[in-house]
């Protein structure tokens, strides 16, 4: 975010005059503003993790009995 704002800065103070098309700064934020947005639909984005989560804790249940019969009883 720092980094951003320091960019923006810099284009306001040189060259926002220069040419009068696209700020230059805009595609640092926006790469950046996607790379936000994808973290955190990885982190708190469902998209099916429950299903994955439960099949991936019958695996381990089912290998742990396999590997240790018994263990519990």
């Amino acid at each position: 975010m720092l980094v951003n704002c320091g960019l923006w800065v810099t284009w306001a103070l040189t060259d926002r005059h220069h040419d009068g098309g696209l700020p230059w700064p805009i595609w640092s934020t926006v790469f950046w503003g996607i790379g936000v947005v994808m973290s955190g639909l990885g982190a708190y984005g469902d998209f099916g993790r429950p299903q994955r989560t439960q099949r991936q804790y019958e695996r381990l249940v089912r290998e742990q009995g396999i590997n240790n019969p018994g263990r519990y009883a």
